[in-house]
């Protein structure tokens, strides 16, 4: 489904403005996790299906106005409210994982080497590809599988819109192996600034099999030619993600807040 005129809107102000979009800024997103957007003479409101201010309006100006919201943009201070720690997003360029020498890569680059000796033949593929088309339901099973690996206490909160991209994504890129078993898939999508690293799920058997998955992302010349940087997301509260992530060396780790009123 095209996204509505209003959406094709707020991403031409976000643009004109250099106003650097979040993670979950794309219109592709935009579609799958049914925001709505509204333009008029003041500016523009994203709400979700449920009709709650997911993001600020935006001025045609560029200003961000003061507002009670889920998230925020990066940099965005509201003095009269109070702020909600959302998540970090970590941005990455795919041009550093070209070299991965040197100290501060040698544990990313350890775990990539063991995963590569332990399963010399590998084949990554994107979703256009005839076996990719005839092996979707085992796309959605790793995702189950992965989504039962995870700690009791760890709740997702966008399983529809995850199952949207995997059955609908506009990009995929699987890893199977030489036994035509599929092992793990990448999903990504974009914005006028940042490619967004949406999601990875692999077979978690498979040990070093997260690093790798990365580094093949991050080292595709279709990504890499693009000449973007990458938004690879928060943690979702889990310090161990943070670790694995922060091995990969980011340019940046941006905190994402979102408003609340005060208190009295």
């Amino acid at each position: 489904m095209e996204p509505g005129n209003d959406v094709k809107e707020f991403f031409r102000v976000l643009e004109e403005n250099k106003i650097k979009p979040t993670f979950w800024m794309s219109e592709e997103y935009f579609e799958k996790a049914k925001f709505k957007v509204k333009a008029g003479a003041q500016g523009m409101s994203v709400r979700d299906e449920f009709g709650i201010l997911v993001f600020p309006l935006i001025l045609y100006s560029g200003k961000i106005v003061d507002c009670a919201c889920w998230s925020s943009f990066v940099g965005n201070v509201f003095p009269k409210y109070s702020a909600v720690f959302v998540d970090y997003e970590f941005i990455y360029n795919p041009k550093d994982f070209k070299d991965m020498s040197g100290g501060r890569w040698s544990a990313y680059r350890k775990n990539v080497n063991r995963f590569k000796k332990r399963n010399p033949i590998v084949f990554y593929e994107h979703r256009q590809s005839y076996f990719y088309k005839n092996q979707q339901q085992k796309i959605v099973n790793i995702f189950v599988d992965w989504l039962l690996s995870k700690e009791k206490e760890f709740i997702i909160e966008d399983d529809e819109v995850i199952l949207e991209y995997i059955v609908r994504g506009e990009n995929q890129k699987i890893l199977w192996n030489d036994k035509a078993e599929i092992i793990g898939v990448n999903i990504w999508d974009e914005n006028y600034k940042y490619i967004n690293f949406r999601y990875s799920f692999c077979d978690k058997r498979q040990a070093y099999l997260s690093e790798y998955l990365r580094y093949l992302f991050y080292t595709d010349p279709e990504i890499v030619n693009k000449n973007k940087l990458v938004n690879d997301g928060g943690v979702l509260g889990f310090p161990s993600l943070y670790k694995f992530k922060n091995k990969m060396n980011p340019m940046e780790i941006n905190t994402i807040n979102g408003w609340e009123m005060k208190n009295g």
